[in-house]
C-alpha cells in the first residue's frame, strides 16, 4: 500500500522529474526486486526434490521467463496433476502387489488401533494425529490447521503416516513448515510408521537431518517420549 501511494505521488506531483530517470537505473531496481522474490533458498531446496517435481519447477521457470506467467502457471498445474496421477498409479500398484504376498490383517486388530482410539490413553503433553492418503499440493495447506485447532502447545507431537503412500515437493514444504513451527514452540515432532517411498523422499530433501524423531510404530514413539521424560526428571 505504501509503494502504491509513493508511486501515485511521483506520477501526480513529480512526473516531469521522473522522466529524467535513466532506464538503466530502473532496470537495476527491477533486477534487485526479482532477485529478492526468487527465494533462492527455497529454490535450492526444491532442486533436491524427486525428478518429476524438478522438471515441473524448471519448466515453469523457463516458461515464465520466455513466454508468459499465465502460460507457465497453466502448464505447471497440468504437469503437476499428470505427475500426481502417475505416482498414484504406481502407489496403488505397489500396495496391490504387497497385499498379495502379505498376510491379511484385520483393520480392527492392527497394532495400535485407530488414531482416535490411541488418543484415549495419551500421556499429558502428547498429541497424536494420523495422516491418510497422498500428501500432495492439493491438501498440503491443511497440515498447518492442526496446530490452530489444538490451542494448547503440546510437548510432543506424534504424526502417524502409515497410510500416506506418497508425498510431493509441496507436501514436503508444508511438513517442513509444520516442523519449524513446532520447533519455535519447543514441541518435539515424531514421525511414525513412514512408508519407504515417503521416507526416501524426506531423506532426499533433507527434512530428517535434524529436529525430527522417527519411530517405526506408535508404541515406539510413546516409548521414546517416556524415556525422554524419565531422563528429564
Amino acid at each position: 500500500m505504501l509503494h502504491a501511494l509513493f508511486l501515485l505521488l511521483f506520477m501526480v506531483a513529480l512526473a516531469p522529474l521522473c522522466s529524467f530517470i535513466p532506464l538503466a537505473s530502473l532496470a537495476a531496481v527491477l533486477v534487485i526486486v526479482a532477485w529478492n522474490m526468487s527465494e533462492q533458498e527455497r529454490l535450492r531446496h526444491l532442486l533436491r526434490a524427486p525428478i518429476g517435481d524438478r522438471v515441473v519447477l524448471l519448466l515453469t521457470l523457463t516458461l515464465t521467463v520466455l513466454v508468459d506467467l499465465t502460460v507457465a502457471i497453466e502448464v505447471g498445474v497440468v504437469l503437476a496433476s499428470i505427475l500426481f496421477m502417475h505416482r498414484m498409479a504406481e502407489a496403488v500398484a505397489i500396495q496391490s502387489h504387497t497385499q498379495l504376498i502379505e498376510e491379511d490383517i484385520d483393520d480392527f486388530t492392527r497394532n495400535g488401533g485407530d488414531a482416535y482410539t490411541r488418543r484415549i490413553g495419551l500421556p499429558k503433553g502428547v498429541e497424536v494425529f494420523e495422516l491418510r492418503g497422498p500428501f500432495f499440493f492439493g491438501v498440503a495447506n491443511r497440515l498447518g490447521e492442526i496446530l490452530d485447532r489444538i490451542g494448547q502447545t503440546p510437548k510432543v507431537f506424534i504424526v502417524l503416516m502409515r497410510d500416506v503412500p506418497l508425498i510431493d515437493a509441496t507436501g514436503v514444504r508444508a511438513l517442513q513448515d509444520f516442523i519449524a513451527r513446532c520447533r519455535r514452540d519447543q514441541t518435539e515432532v515424531v514421525l511414525a510408521e513412514l512408508q519407504r517411498s515417503v521416507s526416501d523422499t524426506l531423506k532426499q530433501m533433507r527434512i530428517l537431518d535434524g529436529g525430527v524423531s522417527l519411530a517405526d510404530s506408535y508404541d515406539a514413539a510413546l516409548a521414546e517420549f517416556s524415556a525422554n521424560m524419565n531422563l528429564a526428571t
